[in-house]
């Protein structure tokens, strides 16, 4: 039952210690999760804070410059602009930009009508129409794409696009600050060609909001993975709490305690050295108080537990050999007959084995209620026939014991040393001998019951240093072996992902394994960054583009080496066939791949060791005229 109750507690302690560290890696995780959202919380609103200020700015300065064409949009500039007969390039330039940016369809007009300025008429058609003009520039929603355009635009006569152009007058504005404001002919063009001059520089705030809405899509999208993470987490942490505190009740040692106690003092009473049991000794002493205290704790005061056990085995013994003869009666053959007589045989000497192991064990034995009336201690025989034993059976029991010996509880000399030693007590001679001489010793340290505890000590502790030395070895050799094994399991995944093209897989498997990514497969020399080259190209339906921190789309190639690790591959790694990435790039026709290769460090010019030939010579070989293009490039 101790055992049990050891094995369980164990077993309860070990799950409670895998649980505790389960639970503090849980919590751990769930801190540092905590911190990522909160980071991703503060990266968010900082995005946030930045478009609202980038278009908050740009709205302001719409407003500002709508109203300056708005002031300059009075009846008497604008038929002063219309009724202009020669109208300069510039404003054909500003009218084109105009009609790109609002898109106002443009007629081509034939001779009976100007030739060269069909987007100044457009625009003048509007400038007649009763505000249609302004209500147009101030509720027609402008795209990225239609101001990049309509910066672009150019004209005949006019060097440059109108981005140019205007940033030239904004130039020679911002020099004459102090002089006379640049006039482009009118203050009502001056207006416009300042409200396209604002829309053209707005382009930047443009394409930064939208990179901005972008990342924060991306950031909210991590953010919400991270709060499911982090609840699947606070319920897992949860969990293990409730069952940590199931195993914890579990592990109350206090019952263990206190069937070792019983279980100690169980072997105390049974153990026997020189023929002397605890009892034995205690009754041949005549100590009344240690006796009942004995009693009390369970001390036998004849046979022992193996004398019991021996004698239940004869019984048993007895008990089928009569069961297996009451079957065997009747009329039985030779060979039955001999088969019973050997049997018969064998439990006779089963029996009578038994029998003498019984009588050599008893014999080796001091009764207590014999010590006790040999050495005349009449109190110790009265507290001993209220035991298990009457004193007549132990009388009857007296010539299969060991003869009673007198006992001396007083100072010992040589003659008393030397019958002890003859009768057999080695052991509690020793014992007492040094006990008593500890008594009258003046220096402890020169007792011999003190050397035989020093003894024991330093035994006890060889004992366990080889313990722990064997132990430790133990432990290394196992971490060694699931280090190993969860090694070559990642490596059996990373070449599986090698073969299905999943570089995610591969470079989760190379970081969990610590396995470096120029691994290469034993049988067909693939490697993750061979296997990057070998992806059908960009234009193909089959091209899978892969995403790197940022969330933008780029090669498996560049994907695989952009990545900050050790284990990094190298760019011009050759495997046993002497295939590089660049060569395989080149001779499958792999530009995009061929060009991040390059631009990541890859030699173009490196020879195989084993198929002596260049990237630019398998490129010509596959005939890769694209390939061969670039490579050209480089070399010039």
């Amino acid at each position: 039952e101790l055992e049990l109750k050891r094995r369980s507690v164990d077993l309860a302690k070990q799950d409670m210690n895998e649980k505790s560290l389960a639970l503090d890696e849980v919590n751990e995780s769930k801190a540092q999760l905590h911190s990522e959202i909160h980071e991703r919380e503060e990266h968010i609103q900082g995005l946030v804070k930045k478009r609202e200020d980038i278009v908050s700015r740009r709205r302001s300065e719409m407003t500002a410059i709508q109203s300056d064409v708005r002031l300059a949009a009075t009846t008497a500039n604008i038929a002063h602009v219309c009724n202009i007969a020669n109208p300069p390039r510039k404003y054909e330039l500003i009218s084109k930009a105009l009609c790109t940016l609002l898109h106002i369809k443009v007629k081509k007009y034939h001779d009976a009508k100007p030739k060269g300025e069909p987007y100044w008429m457009a625009i003048k058609g509007m400038l007649q129409g009763n505000g249609r003009f302004y209500h147009r520039i101030r509720h027609y929603h402008f795209n990225v794409q239609s101001v990049d355009l309509a910066a672009k635009v150019k004209v005949e006569g006019l060097p440059g696009t109108c981005s140019e152009h205007l940033s030239s007058v904004q130039k020679n504005s911002n020099q004459n600050l102090h002089q006379q404001k640049v006039d482009l002919g009118s203050e009502f063009m001056t207006s416009i060609a300042n409200w396209l001059w604002t829309m053209f520089q707005s382009l930047p705030g443009y394409k930064l909001e939208n990179d901005l809405i972008m990342e924060e899509s991306a950031e909210r999208d991590h953010l919400e993975r991270n709060r499911i993470d982090y609840s699947v987490l606070t319920s897992r942490c949860a969990i293990l709490k409730r069952e940590l505190d199931h195993v914890k009740a579990g592990t109350d040692t206090a019952e263990i305690l206190q069937r070792q106690k019983k279980l100690e003092i169980s072997k105390v009473m049974r153990s026997v050295v020189g023929g002397h049991s605890v009892l034995s000794w205690a009754a041949g002493g005549g100590n009344p108080d240690i006796v009942k205290l004995l009693l009390k704790r369970g001390a036998h005061t004849a046979v022992g537990d193996d004398c019991l056990a021996w004698c239940a085995t004869i019984i048993q013994v007895a008990f089928r050999h009569c069961a297996i003869r009451n079957k065997l009666r009747g009329v039985l053959s030779v060979q039955e007959r001999t088969e019973r007589t050997n049997y018969d045989l064998a439990v006779s000497l089963r029996i009578s084995s038994l029998s003498n192991l019984i009588r050599e064990r008893l014999k080796s034995l001091h009764l207590p209620l014999a010590e006790a009336m040999y050495n005349g201690h009449p109190k110790i025989v009265t507290i001993l026939d209220d035991s298990d034993i009457p004193i007549f059976q132990a009388m009857n029991l007296f010539p299969l014991f060991c003869h009673p010996r007198g006992m001396i509880p007083k100072q010992m000399n040589e003659a008393s040393k030397a019958t002890l030693l003859s009768n057999g007590s080695e052991f509690l001679s020793t014992m007492l001998m040094a006990g008593q001489q500890y008594s009258h010793q003046h220096d402890p340290q020169k007792c011999k019951l003190v050397e035989s505890w020093k003894c024991t000590i330093d035994l006890h502790a060889n004992y366990l240093k080889q313990r722990r030395t064997k132990m430790e070895a133990k432990i290394s050799k196992r971490r060694e072996t699931l280090y190993m094994k969860h090694r070559n399991a990642m490596a059996s995944e990373m070449r599986s992902a090698i073969y299905r093209g999943d570089f995610d897989a591969i470079v989760k498997a190379s970081e969990e394994g610590a396995i470096h990514l120029d691994f290469e497969d034993n049988t067909s020399g693939m490697t993750p960054l061979i296997r990057a080259a070998l992806v059908p190209g960009v234009n193909s339906p089959m091209h899978e583009w892969c995403k790197n921190s940022m969330g933008e789309a780029i090669t498996a190639a560049a994907y695989i080496l952009d990545r900050i690790s050790p284990h990094r591959p190298n760019v011009d790694y050759e495997n046993r066939l002497g295939h590089t990435a660049l060569a395989m790039a080149c001779i499958n026709g792999r530009l995009e791949i061929v060009k991040d290769l390059i631009d990541r460090g890859a030699d173009a010019t490196r020879q195989s060791s084993v198929l002596n030939c260049t990237p630019y010579d398998l490129a010509v070989r596959g005939k890769q005229f694209k390939v061969l293009e670039f490579l050209d490039k480089l070399k010039d």
